[in-house]
């Protein structure tokens, strides 16, 4: 008989701990709503530079097109945001061309995003020419500070030597969010090429670490 009610008491206990965490997680959900902050607040702009009959830089190989590699790695950085609850926009998801207007006036139509980052891969004449590279618009203030913190994680991901931060004058100046234009490897130096095909997935990761590391400092927001 005392173990009954024993158990009695300890099962309204619970349903009592159930009940106010539910009031209180139902109370969170109100108040970060209230307060403009749920978790598809992250949102980021992934574009895949070429596509269609523009195949970009062709590989050391003779075969290899730099928009596959683009847009190869475009995806896997969408499924590593997607995981962590970062929203993604792609200017394109399939083989198919995109003028850099039609690039502009995507972003600039989504207002919500945080970032504007395009993919690509480098190529030079030099075959020794190596390593990863982040291009920034130097009308941007924010585009500095993005593409030094992101660039130290590309090279990780990469497997290849920093060339680090470069300012420049790209079609992305014409673009509203902060942006950056990302040169994975160059696919005209053999091991770079390997790597970039090999290492797509550490890439993404890294990439994505540097994207929520962004955010954690306010410089995305």
């Amino acid at each position: 008989m005392l173990r009954r009610k024993l158990m009695k008491i300890i099962k309204r206990a619970l349903l009592g701990v159930v009940f106010t965490m539910s009031l209180i997680s139902g109370l969170g959900g109100h108040i970060a709503n209230a307060c403009g902050f749920t978790p598809q607040d992250k949102t980021i702009i992934l574009d895949a530079g070429h596509g269609g009959h523009d195949s970009g830089a062709i590989g050391i190989d003779g075969k290899t097109q730099e928009k596959d590699l683009n847009l190869s790695l475009t995806k896997e950085i969408k499924r590593e945001c997607e995981k962590r609850g970062i929203k993604v926009y792609l200017t394109r998801d399939k083989d198919e061309f995109k003028t850099l207007g039609e690039r502009i006036r995507y972003a600039n139509g989504h207002e919500d995003s945080d970032m504007y980052m395009s993919i690509h891969h480098n190529s030079h004449t030099d075959k020794k020419a190596s390593g990863s590279q982040i291009h920034y618009d130097y009308y941007n203030s924010k585009g500095e500070k993005i593409a030094r913190d992101l660039s130290w994680k590309l090279s990780n991901g990469a497997k290849t030597e920093n060339r680090g931060a470069i300012k420049s004058n790209f079609y992305t100046r014409h673009i509203k969010q902060p942006t950056v234009l990302v040169e994975t490897s160059f696919m005209s130096n053999k091991e770079d090429l390997q790597k970039a095909k090999e290492n797509q997935k550490e890439i993404a990761k890294q990439i994505v670490d540097g994207v929520e590391e962004l955010y954690e400092k306010n410089i995305l927001k």
